[in-house]
């Protein structure tokens, strides 16, 4: 009887051994979010540059969403900037409240690495202080997690993780960095899209600027009868996302897109929704010759007929 007991015990502990080693053969890590040093921005008062990085852990990631948080009574969140962000699309832009950080972001063919640069925060100390906490977070309000590029689009939570930075307190030229962005958005086109999901005469319009430092921060539209109107302080924008949606039938002739980037730099794109008549012949060359030829065959018939007269 002793016997069978201490076999069905050595049985139960075998099997709960092999069931620990399976599991722990089966786990699937998420991605990982880290923080790099912070380094102090040349030219500037005490303010630092802390980027926010991606850890693929060996996945290819498609979707990223991100909760953080920082001590907001101790430091003010001066920028954040996306221009050089492994993320394409924005599905949510960096929103900050009360040291809270949350977004979301795509990236459409997929991102596998281990130094994925996210975003890069831009803080400056309230008080004399010596390190920053930051938190990813992961709860049921707040979620940090990624969805693979695969077909079931899987989903994996990153776990919930403390750093705390030392603030760099000497000037070694290591922990310098320069984020001066002086350039504006580079130059983009608009593009009209008809759609019959759309009422009619409403059409999509379409646009994406890039910026390679501090990113695109916002877009803003207008319309006017003249180009010179946008140079107009008076002129009503409207921020906008793209696709953004227009009436042609009330639009006026040209319409404008304003595209910002995280330091209020501006790059303006222009588009005439009505070309007029004369300018559509003008660029069109075929159409010019062929006018040109009826010109002068109508000249040469009048000049015919008065010879034929005399």
């Amino acid at each position: 009887m002793r016997y069978k007991n201490k076999l069905k015990l050595f049985l139960i502990a075998n099997c709960l051994v092999l069931t620990v080693l399976f599991l722990g053969l089966n786990t699937t890590y998420a991605a990982e979010l880290n923080f790099s040093s912070p380094k102090l921005i040349e030219e500037t008062e005490n303010t630092y540059a802390i980027d926010l990085n991606l850890d693929t852990q060996g996945d290819n990631i498609n979707v990223l969403e991100v909760s953080l948080n920082y001590s907001f009574t101790n430091f003010d969140l001066k920028n954040i900037l996306t221009g050089d962000s492994v993320i394409n699309f924005w599905i949510q832009k960096p929103i900050i409240k009360d040291g809270l950080i949350h977004f979301a972001g795509s990236i459409p063919a997929g991102y596998f690495g281990s130094k994925g640069r996210v975003l890069t925060m831009v803080f400056q100390p309230k008080i004399a202080i010596s390190t920053i906490d930051l938190n990813i977070l992961s709860d049921e309000n707040r979620i940090s997690r990624v969805f693979l590029n695969d077909p079931l689009a899987t989903e994996k939570i990153i776990q919930t993780k403390h750093y705390s930075l030392d603030l760099p307190t000497t000037l070694d030229k290591n922990i310098i960095t320069t984020i001066i962005d002086v350039d504006k958005p580079e130059p983009f086109t608009i593009e009209i899209s008809p759609s019959s999901s759309l009422p009619l005469n409403n059409v999509f319009v379409i646009f994406n600027a890039a910026d390679s430092i501090s990113g695109i921060n916002h877009y803003e539209m207008a319309q006017a009868d003249l180009v010179d109107d946008f140079n107009n302080k008076s002129l009503k924008w409207q921020i906008v996302e793209s696709p953004a949606i227009l009436n042609v039938s009330q639009a006026k002739r040209f319409l404008a897109i304003k595209a910002f980037d995280g330091s209020n730099n501006v790059e303006l794109s222009v588009l005439d929704l009505k070309p007029s008549k004369d300018k559509a012949i003008s660029q069109n060359p075929f159409t010019v010759i062929i006018v040109l030829v009826i010109i002068i065959g109508m000249i040469s018939l009048s000049y015919y007929r008065r010879l034929r007269k005399k």
